[in-house]
């Protein structure tokens, strides 16, 4: 099988997260199965990789990490928006078709370009934070990862739970049945790798025989652009709306202009007063 794994952290080290360390046990387990093993990570640090396994970092959004307005009122979501875009990207810059896609819960947004290239995907389960703290959100920006995270709930095709507390989570709070969930817990006697295996075969098979729309008919890669300008234009949008509106706003503006370069804040200042006279 082509399968794609993403994480955080690959390889995984000592101080790494649990989900990085086991993406790194499991990508190193299918490789040696025979299986073509891409991983996808946020950051590695180019230790020493045996076997053929393929490894992309992804790079963070440049154009969402430029936002002027946004990135200042909602920092959290603008955060993870330029994680996920990252992981978007490179998904598709590897210029393959797998036939399985599998994420960590805390990934959950990275598999959306997956569902738009028509791959099918596993989320590996440990237990959501939130749902046992009972904490209500209190704004957009508290809440927008958990909502990216819902929508991939509703469109991955299984669920790997390392515990049967995960999968009583996914049947009871989320609502799906037991088909599509698949716990691949300790007590089983196979390794990881043959275990995930099993599932990527268990999805695989899922997701020929379930007929889904298509999310985005223009492919994953102006998915991308798409999401990235109306972000961006989203932004300019407000930004530009505040500053006609509010006097307050362009105070700041503009004094946010002098303490990032006075020069050029003081040449066109002249500028300004000069045409006037």
């Amino acid at each position: 099988m082509r399968i794609c794994l993403l994480t955080n952290e690959f390889p995984a080290d000592s101080l790494s997260d649990a989900e990085s360390d086991y993406i790194s046990e499991l990508a190193r387990g299918l490789d040696g199965l025979g299986h073509e093993v891409t991983v996808i990570c946020a950051r590695s640090k180019n230790a020493d990789i045996k076997g053929k396994i393929r490894v992309i970092v992804a790079a963070p959004s440049k154009r969402i990490a430029d936002l002027r307005l946004v990135r200042r009122t909602m920092p959290k979501s603008v955060g993870h928006a330029c994680e996920l875009l990252g992981f978007w990207q490179a998904f598709c810059q590897t210029g393959a078709e797998f036939d399985v896609v599998e994420a960590p819960e805390t990934l959950a947004g990275a598999l959306l370009t997956a569902f738009s290239r028509e791959t099918p995907t596993v989320m590996r389960i440990t237990g959501r934070k939130d749902a046992e703290s009972g904490e209500q959100m209190k704004n957009f920006d508290d809440q927008f990862a958990n909502l990216i995270c819902d929508f991939a709930y509703a469109s991955v095709d299984l669920f790997s739970c390392a515990s049967s507390a995960g999968s009583e989570y996914v049947r009871q709070v989320r609502g799906f049945d037991a088909r599509q969930v698949v716990i691949n817990a300790a007590e089983k006697e196979c390794d990881i790798a043959t275990t995930a295996a099993n599932i990527y075969a268990t999805a695989i098979e899922r997701f020929a025989g379930v007929r889904k729309p298509h999310l985005y008919r223009h492919g994953a890669q102006r998915l991308i652009k798409s999401t990235e300008d109306m972000i961006v234009l989203y932004d300019r949008m407000l930004y530009d709306l505040l500053f006609r509106v509010s006097y307050t706003f362009r105070i700041g503006h503009w004094f946010r202009k002098l303490l990032n370069n006075p020069e050029a804040f003081k040449t066109r200042l002249f500028a300004r007063f000069s045409q006037r006279v």
